[in-house]
């Protein structure tokens, strides 16, 4: 009965706690204290009836539809897990400041996103080779930066998270264009891409110097 009771209690407070109007997060100790609960925030406002709208509230769903698609989710809870999911890893990546306070130009690249960049780097993060794989053959580029990850491509994501697999299929995916432009375009990425396993990863770095 106890627990019962304290479990109800916290379940309030935490609703009341995130669901606070935007302008209660403006100072800094507010916005220090919503780094440490981001992932909790976001999946909270991205529930629609929960306080106003974020500005990556159309980016989440626009993730969760793609990877949907691609896991052939339909049931409701599944797809809930994977709201979840990729509120969690969202809160690992950005600011407070970026979530309460973005700037113009960032709130217009988020509304601008389909999605599909950061849906990779999302199966990226839980590293899903397949699900790489499928998105990738869907259409979602593995050399397009993503401000929500720190103005990343997917491609270097996998190689600064060591996902030796996935970089291996992506770097394969990159180099298989034809037109020239683009052929050297992919080739100076992936001179990049390499540059940085070399110095940063001791798994990716061995597999290439094999």
């Amino acid at each position: 009965m106890r627990l019962t009771v304290v479990g109800v209690f916290h379940a309030e407070l935490s609703a009341v706690v995130l669901s606070q109007p935007m302008t209660a997060y403006e100072s800094r100790s507010d916005t220090r204290f919503l780094d440490h609960i981001l992932d909790r925030f976001i999946e909270h406002r991205t529930l629609g009836s929960r306080g106003a709208p974020l500005a990556v509230h159309t980016l989440i769903h626009s993730i969760v539809d793609e990877l949907a698609q691609i896991k052939n989710v339909t049931a409701a809870a599944k797809r809930e897990q994977l709201r979840q999911t990729v509120c969690e890893i969202l809160g690992q990546q950005l600011t407070a400041k970026q979530v309460t306070q973005p700037t113009r130009s960032y709130a217009a690249s988020l509304a601008a996103s389909s999605g599909k960049v950061e849906a990779l780097i999302v199966a990226i993060k839980l590293d899903q080779g397949d699900l790489v794989r499928n998105l990738v053959m869907q259409g979602a580029s593995t050399r397009t930066k993503s401000g929500v990850f720190g103005n990343t491509s997917p491609l270097r994501m996998a190689v600064r998270d060591g996902s030796l697999e996935i970089v291996k299929a992506m770097l394969k995916q990159a180099l298989s264009g034809t037109h020239s432009k683009c052929k050297a375009r992919q080739t100076r990425q992936l001179h990049n891409c390499i540059s940085d396993a070399l110095t940063t990863n001791d798994k990716i770095s061995a597999e290439f110097l094999s």
